[in-house]
């Protein structure tokens, strides 16, 4: 009885370790361009970097989010990028999040990892 169960919680773990692994393969790639991005960049070098990047939310927030649609089982998903700038209008950090808009169970959101 106690190595039935042993076999079977092993069975278990090994299925979750797959289905993480199936997950993770399965979410659409972050924007390559977005890896361009470094600390110090001023607004004009963030948009040459990003075609997609319009600052239509810096005059007003301070900030600007970077939004990339896709889909991941079906479903629609999007990668978020949210860009603090100082000031004087140089890239300061920013939160990388990625929603799948039917499964929360998917989504992230992490600091975003600038150099």
């Amino acid at each position: 009885m106690k190595r039935a169960l042993l076999v079977l919680a092993a069975l278990v773990v090994a299925a979750m370790i797959t289905a993480l692994i199936v997950i993770s393969r399965a979410r659409p790639d972050m924007p390559e361009e977005w890896r361009a991005l470094r600390l110090g960049m001023t607004r004009e070098q963030v948009a040459a970097a990003c075609p997609d990047y319009d600052g239509s939310l810096y005059e007003l927030k301070g900030r600007d989010l970077l939004t990339r649609k896709g889909t991941m089982f079906g479903g629609p998903c999007h990668w978020d990028l949210d860009l603090e700038f100082d000031g004087r209008g140089r890239l300061t950090g920013g939160f990388l999040a990625f929603y799948h808009d039917e499964q929360a169970i998917f989504d992230i959101k992490r600091r975003f990892p600038l150099r």
